[in-house]
């Protein structure tokens, strides 16, 4: 199945800010041993995904493709012009070649082979609109993240302002769209998050080690 993989790296990453500002990159790119958060999730999306775009903030376009162009020129990026993931959702719409749309969080470093395998498993249940959790985090509402999901255009646009990092909005728009069979869950296993300084200091040993 053709598929469009969409990277949402556009996050302000206020609570790593004293780390970005460090090395004067966005959190998606800071450093991970050799790699970065981006860095991973590309050649993983690659594996199944004809078409790769990347959204980030509009002032952070010259440093994603300083950085990206090296490792992945055939990716797309598109710095977005409205705020919070309904910006994001927008490129996705407007971009996408395909009907079927994988969006992933850009600071997510998933298990190895994990994106491949969720991605095969939503297109066999394509076109439900299928919303990937963090298996270790499912069960606290505090860290309650949306870090994948699958969709098509006319899902993208009934969902665009939904906030998937609110547990309120998240839980009564699933349940709304599951009693109209239009809507599933899945889980995924995830290594880092990297949301919070100590989350990344995690990540890099790991990666250093």
């Amino acid at each position: 199945m053709n598929t469009t993989g969409i990277i949402m790296a556009s996050g302000e990453g206020s609570r790593l800010r004293p780390i970005t500002q460090k090395f004067g990159l966005p959190k998606h790119l800071l450093p991970l041993g050799n790699t970065s958060s981006v860095a991973l999730i590309i050649p993983e999306l690659r594996k199944c995904c004809n078409q790769i775009i990347l959204v980030c903030g509009k002032d952070e376009k010259n440093i994603f493709e300083e950085k990206i162009s090296l490792i992945a020129p055939d990716v797309e990026i598109i710095p977005k012009d409205h705020t919070g993931f309904a910006g994001d959702y927008l490129i996705a719409h407007q971009y996408s070649k395909n009907e079927h749309i994988v969006l992933t969080v850009g600071d997510i470093v998933f298990k190895k082979h994990e994106l491949p395998r969720i991605i095969h498993k939503v297109q066999m249940n394509f076109p439900k609109f299928t919303l990937v959790f963090d298996r270790r985090q499912i069960i606290s509402k505090l860290d309650f993240r949306m870090v994948a999901a699958s969709t098509n255009k006319e899902m993208l646009q009934m969902i665009m302002q939904i906030n998937p990092e609110s547990f309120k909005e998240v839980s009564y728009n699933f349940i709304r769209l599951f009693l109209q069979n239009k809507v599933r869950a899945s889980l995924a296993d995830v290594l880092f998050n990297l949301n919070t300084p100590e989350s990344y200091d995690l990540a890099r040993k790991y990666f250093e080690s």
